[in-house]
């Protein structure tokens, strides 16, 4: 390098250096130099480029037919999807390989460790305690699988073996025509949703109904926010206008389609977030709203629920193993498997990558099947055996796999909701049992 280059080298970093104890912030200093604003230019355009090829996959699936899909109808491979499922398919042609909750749970299932030892079994914690079942839905925009999963309950009260659901429902499916206009997302703009909307006012007045139905039965009817947006760099004002958007909503159309006094009387305690989204911004307005607790955490098996600093009961969901049969798993993995959000849409990306591939009648549904309900039995098992910790299975109203999510949902409850000391209801009913004992628990 000669010495009159280097000298000019040296000016510049001089003149840099200066420019930049003048000027508040490095942006100004960027944008009065024309050849570092090139340079800085240049920089993005290759992050951008280079955050692309995560997605090469999924891009490549596409541009060779792969993947063929049609946004106004909603359809995949010329199949018609539900707006649930098309959500979790618009993350594949956004260039996601998965929802961005299902990657924060894989982020955090990595760093987890979990034991299945039989030892930690301690059975005079389990003495006279209850074991909690909670089954929960998210999204409820079905009527086929609002009446399925509310004739199965009735099934199982006609048996003695009752189960309650929790019904984390969106309100933007009670919005139809003109008035999906009244309700505009946060950053959004006005009749826009992550989901879609009611299909017509007939759609809407059945929901309604479902919703009155279920209510009726003794089911929890908890939010899953209103457009199905993730919220999780939200302010306090975002989530509570979410928040407060959706009671307003449900009380307004449960009163137009089924009677004033039950669309009055509408109220919700519980909340499960989108995409599992959350932030602190988050648990600061749920407890200024009313709200009693939040099913959106991630945890290992066999732990309570449990209050934060603002006095909200966290009742997160746990991971599960899938194809095991030993008592102990090493970190993350088990017979090659991973571990798993015990979410039905979670196990679908991980059984089949998202891909509807499995089929009733055929010996690979069956072995899914198998594998998934052992997973849920040893899960069940650690915790009945043990500190009888709530268990957790949380589906969508979603026919992912030839209905495998639900079949599997079904039959698990028919094994443990007729157990000794074995209660299958709401999340409601946890947490309303967790504060009337709540001097009992802390004392163990």
């Amino acid at each position: 390098m000669s010495h009159s280059h280097h000298t000019k080298i040296k000016d510049l970093e001089e003149k840099i250096l200066k420019d930049f104890r003048k000027h508040e912030s490095l942006s100004d200093v960027i944008l009065l130099h024309p050849k570092l604003k090139v340079l800085f230019i240049t920089f993005l355009i290759c992050l951008l480029i280079l955050s692309s090829l995560e997605a090469f996959g999924i891009i490549k699936g596409i541009f060779s037919g792969d993947f063929k899909h049609d946004t106004k109808n909603k359809t995949v491979d010329g199949k018609l999807l539900s707006p649930e499922e098309y959500a979790h398919y618009a993350y594949l042609f956004s260039g996601r390989a998965v929802s961005p909750g299902y990657e924060k749970v894989q982020k955090f299932i990595n760093k987890q460790q979990t034991s299945y030892s039989k030892d930690t079994t301690n059975t005079q914690n389990k003495k006279n305690k209850i074991q909690f079942v909670g089954m929960a839905f998210d999204g409820s925009y079905s009527h086929k699988m609002w009446d399925k999963t509310l004739n199965f309950s009735e099934e199982m009260k006609e048996s003695g073996t009752p189960a309650y659901f929790t019904y984390f429902i969106n309100a933007s499916y009670f919005l139809e025509g003109t008035s999906t206009l009244s309700y505009t997302p946060p950053r959004g703009t006005p009749g826009t949703s992550a989901i879609g909307f009611g299909e017509s006012k007939e759609d809407v007045h059945i929901r309604a109904h479902d919703v009155k139905r279920a209510v009726d039965q003794g089911h929890e009817i908890g939010s899953h926010s209103v457009g199905h947006f993730d919220g999780s760099d939200w302010s306090e004002d975002e989530w509570a206008y979410e928040l407060n958007t959706f009671k307003s909503i449900m009380k307004d159309v449960l009163k137009k389609e089924v009677g004033p006094a039950f669309g009055d009387s509408f109220n919700t305690t519980g909340f499960r977030a989108p995409n599992l989204g959350v932030n602190k911004n988050l648990y600061e307005v749920l407890k200024k709203l009313g709200y009693s607790y939040d099913a959106s955490g991630i945890e290992s098996p066999s732990v309570w629920p449990y209050k934060d600093k603002n006095g909200l009961l966290r009742a997160p969901l746990p991971s599960i193993y899938l194809d095991s049969d030993k008592s102990e798993p090493p970190v993350n993995t088990w017979q090659g498997k991973k571990a798993v959000l015990a979410m039905d849409y979670s196990i679908y990306v991980v059984q089949t990558n998202s891909t509807n591939m499995l089929h009733k009648e055929t010996e690979a549904w069956k072995a899914a099947y198998d594998s998934l309900l052992r997973a849920y039995m040893e899960y069940f098992d650690k915790s009945y055996n043990g500190d009888r910790a709530p268990v957790y299975v949380a589906n969508h109203f979603s026919a992912w796999n030839d209905s495998l999510y639900w079949e599997v949902q079904k039959t698990f409850a028919k094994k443990v909701c007729g157990m000794p000391d074995v209660y299958c209801g709401t999340h409601r009913d946890l947490i309303n049992y967790i504060k009337q004992t709540e001097k009992e628990l802390q004392k163990q």
